[in-house]
């Protein structure tokens, strides 16, 4: 796969019933598969097949590799996308159910630091033409980590954005926890209180109001801790 670094164009991830495969593909109009990496369900890093014949794309990494193109045109043509100093855009093309989309998520330069928010959904129809464009935060939040003293990481979600925990919330942690030793995530909003622990991968919601009772019941217990 080193040998081929030069050649790769981008990559591709999709699910199989059985696996999560990420697909690289070269450079060029008509990319043709480098390298395939094929992980189980589980998240286990350690378990997984790689090969490195270089094939066609199938139809499905076909699909998604027309939806990075169109998104990119469109990053490059549309002025809703801000990019700040010390990033880059990770382009994520997702399809489901026959929705076509492409998540744009903002991703640090160096090691060591963490961002949420300057992110983007877009919406693209069965021509691969992008129909609309959702700025899921309004700001852009880092986070640095290089101490390795960040346990958890807080943010808020004002009205009008997503209740609960967006999805690139979710994929920027499953991305960066580990590396970076971030064991919890929190989003607040006016309603929900989200929770996801680096752990196990899992996402809890509780209500706002049983978040206060909670918090209220443990100054109660532990008035000493608060």
């Amino acid at each position: 796969m080193q040998r081929k670094a030069k050649s790769i164009g981008g990559y591709v991830s999709y699910e199989t019933p059985t696996n999560l495969v990420n697909t690289f593909f070269s450079k060029g109009e008509k990319p043709v598969a480098i390298g395939v990496i094929t992980f189980g369900k589980d998240f286990n890093v350690q378990n997984y097949q790689l090969d490195t014949v270089t094939r066609q794309l199938n139809t499905i990494e076909k699909d998604l590799f027309t939806l990075r193109v169109a998104a990119f045109k469109t990053l490059r043509s549309d002025t809703t996308f801000k990019q700040y100093s010390g990033t880059s855009f990770n382009v994520i093309p997702f399809i489901n159910k026959g929705i076509k989309r492409v998540y744009i998520l903002s991703a640090p330069t160096s090691s060591g630091i963490i961002l949420f928010g300057n992110d983007y959904m877009l919406d693209v129809n069965y021509k691969s033409e992008v129909v609309s464009i959702k700025r899921i935060h309004n700001s852009l939040i880092s986070t640095d980590t290089k101490k390795n003293d960040v346990k958890a990481i807080f943010h808020t979600h004002i009205p009008g954005k997503d209740e609960i925990m967006s999805a690139t919330d979710i994929c920027t942690m499953m991305l960066y926890e580990k590396e970076n030793n971030v064991k919890q995530s929190y989003v607040m909003s006016r309603k929900y209180v989200s929770i996801w622990d680096a752990k196990d991968d899992q996402l809890v919601v509780l209500t706002k109001q049983a978040w206060d009772r909670i918090n209220n019941d443990q100054k109660t217990r532990h008035p000493d801790k608060h």
